[in-house]
């Protein structure tokens, strides 16, 4: 058993040192991914905040049976800041799955490591090339490499099917890799990132 399922199985007790690692551990991913739907700092804030009460005051109901903790508390935050969403800004968010997928992330030059001035035209080009991709290869490219999320956890993230998910990562790369072929920068620039 991971240390997170542990963690997990002790905060499903009502171990609040237990909650209290759960927050945080969790806390920046969830900002971070937060921040990419919305620029709303407050609004993420709260909506972390609202959500680990939430958890906390419902957690005999949760399921026991976590197989990954991460990838759980993505899923279950994602809904619950487009709830907060839709509530706070009084806009639709339909209940249509394809709108739904369809959340647009931003990426500023900050989201790419940066080691040095060369890479600086590197990431200005990756940054380019996240922004011709559609938003959702964008949040799969995201949940994929930035949270480190696997294929099946990212398919049940965003409420599509693992083939969904592994088609639509694989067109955004192919097409991110066509494209970058296609500029000036040096193949052995790309170092780290998704190619």
């Amino acid at each position: 058993m991971t240390v997170d399922k542990r963690i997990w199985k002790k905060f499903k007790t009502g171990d609040k040192a237990a909650f209290s690692m759960l927050f945080t551990n969790y806390y920046s991913y969830l900002y971070d991914y937060g921040k990419k739907i919305t620029q709303r700092e407050d609004l993420v804030k709260d909506s972390i905040q609202d959500f680990f009460m939430y958890l906390y005051e419902n957690r005999e109901n949760l399921s026991e049976k976590v197989y990954n903790v991460k990838a759980y508390l993505i899923s279950s935050y994602r809904r619950r800041l487009l709830s907060d969403l839709k509530n706070v800004m009084k806009i639709k968010i339909s209940s249509n799955k394809d709108e739904l997928k369809a959340i647009h992330l931003t990426f500023s030059h900050e989201d790419i490591v940066i080691h040095n001035e060369e890479k600086q035209y590197t990431s200005e080009v990756i940054v380019g090339l996240l922004e011709r991709i559609s938003p959702l290869q964008r949040e799969i490219i995201y949940l994929k490499y930035s949270l480190d999320l696997k294929l099946p956890e990212i398919a049940e993230t965003l409420s599509i099917s693992y083939q969904v998910t592994a088609n639509h990562l694989s067109r955004a790369l192919i097409k991110m890799r066509n494209e970058f072929a296609e500029s000036d920068v040096k193949k052995s620039n790309l170092g780290f990132y998704f190619f």
